[in-house]
């Protein structure tokens, strides 16, 4: 996205406004934030249609759809991320279900250690904090 939207001060008032309004209410807000950032920078755009290009059919009906909605997610996707920042516990309230988490806990159950490998897909970057609300030491 566009420079100016990684600037300190903008996160903290993303943080503040994050902990103050309800969920859809910071999504409709991050989306509208997202689309002013990606209209007001061409060469984010251009990379953009050049990535999704590559993995999906460039002659698809809605390719600017695509950019759109890929935008708009990644925007969601963000305001989560400052929604449970400092609050890992609200970070568990996003997950659907949970699916071998046992194996964690076996492992863990060794007195070894454990180390997570995770793909960068998603919202991945609150699993740090879901599991440091489920109790485990990061």
């Amino acid at each position: 996205m566009n420079r100016v939207f990684y600037h300190l001060g903008l996160f903290r008032a993303a943080l503040a406004l994050a902990q103050q309004l309800p969920r859809p209410a910071l999504h409709s807000l991050a989306r509208s934030v997202g689309r002013l950032g990606y209209w007001r920078n061409p060469a984010g755009q251009r990379a953009l249609r050049s990535n999704l290009a590559r993995v999906t059919d460039r002659r698809e009906r809605d390719f600017d759809g695509l950019c759109r909605r890929n935008v708009q997610f990644f925007s969601e996707m963000l305001a989560d991320y400052f929604l449970c920042a400092g609050h890992p516990e609200h970070a568990g309230d996003l997950v659907e279900s949970w699916v071998g988490i046992e194996h964690l806990h076996s492992a863990r159950s060794r007195g070894k250690g454990v180390i997570v490998v995770t793909g960068h897909l998603g919202n991945w970057e609150l699993g740090a904090n879901i599991l440091a609300g489920l109790g485990l030491p990061m």
